[in-house]
């Protein structure tokens, strides 16, 4: 049965933009701090050594869906495992969408509480983002494309400001020298950057409302590489000024570094500024995890339409970023050990496998 995904068809351009501006959310919660633990001074590093394997896996999907021109991932899926395995494998994907937006939304939550209202509960905070994501996801995928690109222009605005501003408080010998054993390191701390900057993987099961699915890869490439810059110039920006020993304790070590950026007056209302602009990419990347998620549910139950899915994917959204936040240790280790382990498996390992199967059945 197909499943009604929707007419707002957008451009491979606008998907692959907007999946991986929305990467930046969870990039600047925990990039700085992850990558400080493991490549010290040369965390910086870490983000350019992840990009090559989230290259290769663009250029992959886009030779999937050429081979299969009428088909999304979810379809090629099912093309390629079969129709038992194909539909565990996207339940398995729908679920790990849904748990990432429930790090999203307790991740905004907790920094729009901290930053500008710190009296009101973090449950009621993640009401008015999660009935935006709602609509977006029942309808509007092509608003989600359009208001990624504003938004990015806004962030980067703000970025170079605050960049500029701190220009005096980087110090170059909290990023320099870089040997070659801390480069290794710096290797090593890219494998948790896979997982964000694989987020293509993702909006190619949205390929479906894409009007030139074919060219996915090739117009992913360039915002990969833009998002890895981004990331490389947080992690340089917080590090040079708090330090890598500093960074990795910290919770949140990039609003840190904004708070002790000397000569600001009005350092809080930046920083609430600065965290207001963050949350435009966690509300694109909890409506694109969860748009994901109902059309990959909606394929397995055979659903016609997909948008009926919207509100009970948006209310195990809610009920887990909660449950996140009530048993915080325990998701922390959770994030930190197997959720990259994860991402690598299913955004990366998964699509070679699915090549690797499909190549075998054609020469059979």
């Amino acid at each position: 049965m197909k499943v009604n995904r929707g007419s707002d068809a957008v451009s491979a351009r606008q998907l692959s933009n907007a999946a991986l501006f929305s990467a930046l959310a969870a990039l600047a919660g925990f990039a700085p701090a992850g990558t400080a633990l493991a490549a010290g001074s040369a965390a910086w590093l870490s983000p350019l050594f992840a990009l090559p394997p989230a290259v290769g896996v663009v250029f992959l999907l886009q030779y999937l869906c050429r081979r299969r021109p009428g088909e999304a991932l979810d379809q090629i899926f099912y093309t390629v495992w079969g129709g038992v395995a194909g539909r565990g494998l996207l339940c398995l994907y729908a679920l790990w969408c849904v748990l990432h937006a429930c790090f999203a939304l307790r991740d905004y939550t907790e920094r729009i509480q901290a930053a500008m209202f710190p009296q009101a509960g973090a449950a009621f905070l993640a009401l008015p983002l999660l009935a935006l994501c709602f609509w977006a996801m029942k309808h509007q995928l092509r608003f989600l494309t359009r208001a990624a690109a504003v938004f990015l222009g806004l962030a980067a605005v703000a970025l170079a400001a605050m960049v500029l501003l701190a220009l005096g408080d980087i110090r170059p010998g909290h990023l320099l020298p870089v040997d070659p054993p801390k480069t290794l390191a710096a290797a090593g701390g890219g494998v948790a950057l896979l997982g964000p900057l694989g987020a293509t993987v993702y909006a190619a099961f949205l390929s479906g409302r894409v009007s030139d699915r074919y060219r996915l890869g090739a117009q992913s490439v360039r915002p990969l590489i833009v998002t890895a810059l981004i990331a490389s110039g947080l992690i340089a920006f917080t590090v040079g000024i708090l330090g890598a020993p500093l960074t990795a304790r910290l919770q949140n070590p990039f609003l840190t570094a904004v708070k002790n950026i000397s000569g600001l007056e009005g350092g809080v209302r930046f920083e609430s500024i600065l965290t207001a602009l963050w949350a435009l990419p966690s509300f694109v990347f909890i409506a694109l995890m969860g748009l994901v998620a109902l059309t990959l549910l909606a394929s397995v139950l055979k659903v016609d339409s997909a948008a009926l899915l919207a509100g009970p994917v948006c209310l195990l959204i809610y009920a887990g970023s909660r449950g996140l936040a009530v048993y915080a240790g325990d998701a922390a280790r959770l994030y930190q050990t197997w959720v990259p382990y994860g991402d690598v498996l299913l955004q990366y390992a998964v699509p070679v496998m699915t090549f690797g199967v499909g190549r075998l059945r054609i020469k059979n």
